[in-house]
């Protein structure tokens, strides 16, 4: 998150990190989780408004742990939520909002979590936010 705190404070956007009392194991790739983790937060502030909020949380649920980042953007439509790990996909309006990229941040994110073992969940509302969540085997390593 350290990383990332520049980017934030460029875009005013409060970055929280919630994480559980005790310490989490987890048996993966740090590096591969880490890129994940970055891509994420990274689109919840790009995708963020001015004064927007992100809460990134740490959990545990059953043998997974999941990262659940939040954000206040503007949500993404039902349409578009269907094709958002598409390759190339950036939404409709993502060029008139002046986001750079190229739509592949989260494809690659998508592939690696399902390379970990696990996957990128979406929920998303319309003019209240997005929460992406990463879902990852405690024991990812083991297979």
């Amino acid at each position: 998150m350290e990383t990332l705190k520049p980017q934030a404070a460029q875009a005013q956007v409060q970055v929280e990190v919630h994480r559980p009392q005790q310490p989490v194991t987890l048996l993966t790739d740090a590096q591969r989780v880490e890129q994940i983790i970055m891509n994420l937060v990274g689109n919840a502030i790009k995708f963020n408004q001015a004064q927007g909020r992100i809460d990134l949380t740490v959990r545990e649920e059953g043998d997974q742990v999941i990262v659940d980042v939040a954000d206040t953007g503007p949500g993404i439509s039902p349409p578009l939520q269907d094709r958002i790990f598409e390759a190339f996909n950036r939404g409709a309006d993502d060029i008139s909002r002046g986001v750079q990229g190229v739509g592949l941040g989260l494809t690659m994110a998508s592939r690696i979590a399902g390379y970990l073992g696990g996957k990128i969940t979406l929920d998303s509302k319309l003019g209240v936010g997005s929460t992406f969540s990463l879902h990852l085997p405690r024991n990812g390593l083991d297979k």
